[in-house]
């Protein structure tokens, strides 16, 4: 076998070696990726399920004033996430709809006043229902 074969044999397995682990590279991050978005998903629906399921009954059974603290509990968790998402991403910016919806939660905030005994938590979903006046697209 001649040097110049060699070397042009060696190039070309270096670059299927290559090639190959970053296709099979790519399939494991992706997949990764896939079953933790999967779980994550998975358990918060879970979680939603349980704490409906907890809402409803106390309805049924005529305790409407426990019903209404779950739901604002479900609105303080849900003001809360998306006040971290924004904070950790500040060029994140709400499109119209979501822009939309975040002042529907501050309208009825602002109508039916609710804090809880977490101040971080008062101060978290303070600062994010204030973005529904100046987080917009432009």
């Amino acid at each position: 076998m001649s040097k110049k074969l060699a070397v042009v044999l060696i190039v070309v397995a270096f670059l299927i070696g290559l090639i190959g682990g970053a296709i099979g590279g790519g399939w494991g991050v992706s997949h990764f990726f896939n079953r933790l978005t999967t779980r994550l998903v998975y358990s918060t629906e879970m979680e939603k399920a349980v704490m409906d399921v907890g809402i409803l009954n106390r309805i049924r059974s005529n305790n409407v004033t426990n019903a209404i603290e779950l739901l604002e509990i479900e609105v303080d968790g849900s003001v809360e996430t998306l006040g971290l998402w924004l904070n950790e991403m500040p060029k994140l910016r709400l499109d119209a709809d979501q822009l939309k919806a975040l002042r529907k939660v501050k309208d009825y905030r602002d109508k039916f006043p609710h804090t809880n005994e977490y101040p971080e938590l008062n101060r978290i979903i303070s600062n994010t229902l204030s973005l529904a006046d100046v987080k917009t697209n432009k």
